[in-house]
Formats: structure tokens, sequence, C-alpha cells
């Protein structure tokens, strides 16, 4: 097969300069989990004030929901997280456009 087929390794549609932020997504991410974390505790703190087994439930469903409703449904209308954001950093498809909310 030639090396012009279009394969990713030999037909970038971005440039590879433009692709390598590897350091700034791993402190994107480490911004978005201590964010993430603080809300999560702030939340299990108040609703255990009212009952262990409202906070034991809070404290699942944020663990379960609440990862994909922060990472997911907060990146959904720009592609940026605060973590993103603060890197300058977001998500886009092949095109360089925000992706559909089913991607």
């Amino acid at each position: 097969m030639p090396a012009s087929s279009g394969s990713p390794a030999t037909d970038p549609r971005f440039p590879v300069e433009a692709t390598r932020v590897s350091v700034r997504r791993a402190v994107a991410h480490t911004v978005d989990g201590v964010i993430f974390l603080a809300i999560l505790v702030a939340l299990t703190v108040l609703a255990t004030l009212a009952s262990d087994t409202v906070g034991a439930v809070v404290l699942l469903l944020g663990f379960t929901v609440g990862q994909v409703a922060y990472f997911v449904v907060g990146q959904r209308r720009h592609g940026r997280s605060p973590g993103k954001r603060l890197v300058r950093i977001r998500v886009v498809d092949a095109k360089g456009c925000r992706p559909r909310p089913r991607r």
C-alpha cells in the first residue's frame, strides 16, 4: 500500500504541532478532576448533614452520573471543560468543528 493512502500516520488532517498537547491535556484533566472532586465533596458533606444515607447516595451518583455530566455534557456546547479552557485546548472533529453530541 502506498504511503499516501490517507492513513492517519502519513496524512494527518491537522499539523502535528497543532495536535501535540499531551502535557496540556494532563494539566486540563488534573484541573477538571480537582474541580469535580471539590464539587462532589461539598455536595456529599451537605447531603451527609441531612442523612448518612442521602450522603452515600449523593457520593455514589456523583462518581457515576456526575462524571458523565461534568466531562461529557459540560463539553458539549463549546468543546471545552474548565480545565481545557484554562490550557486553551478544545475537542474538535476531523473537520475542526465542535463534534456533534452523539460523537
